[in-house]
């Protein structure tokens, strides 16, 4: 508590620690000095080369989640957009946002064929409520409540009943 007194006091009194520095102690030139000292630049050099690495490290990981054949910067080097994704990464866009539009288009089309893939998926998935024999013939098979399942995956009702007619075992 003493300690806290006195440290208030000269506070008040206007005597900081910085006015306690050491007489002739030039702030600048300590500074060059630590500018040109090399064991401190190849210090400050390796801690900027590992942000770096794992800024490169954390890129090259989204854009893998993108597309699964890319792990590393050489599988990169070798996809036909490489000259669109170079230029747009020199031209200073992030490598995954560079990524993303050189293979837009790729990107794209992947993501609907995946989707009507799940479709597809999703209709093989229900014919286990398909009707039973001696139904509904005139459907092809499918109830109204099927159709419009399979209407609601984008699919035409003849389109429905010749997916259901070819998974479905009569």
């Amino acid at each position: 508590m003493k300690h806290m007194d006195e440290a208030a006091r000269a506070q008040a009194a206007g005597e900081s620690e910085a006015a306690e520095t050491p007489a002739g102690l030039d702030l600048e030139r300590l500074q060059r000095e630590l500018d040109e000292d090399p064991t401190l630049q190849a210090i400050l050099e390796e801690v900027r080369r590992g942000a770096a690495a794992q800024l490169l490290e954390g890129q090259l990981a989204a854009i893998g989640r993108l597309d699964p054949r890319v792990r590393c910067a050489e599988d990169l080097v070798k996809l036909p957009c490489f000259a669109a994704f170079d230029e747009l990464v020199r031209g200073g866009l992030d490598m995954v946002n560079a990524y993303k539009l050189a293979n837009f288009d790729e990107l794209t089309d992947r993501r609907s064929r995946a989707a009507a893939q799940a479709a597809v998926n999703d209709a093989r998935g229900l014919s286990h409520l398909a009707g039973v024999p001696g139904g509904d013939a005139a459907g092809g098979g499918l109830s109204d409540e099927e159709l419009r399942v399979w209407q609601g995956m984008g699919f035409t009702p003849e389109k429905a009943r010749a997916y259901h007619s070819r998974f479905t075992k009569a």
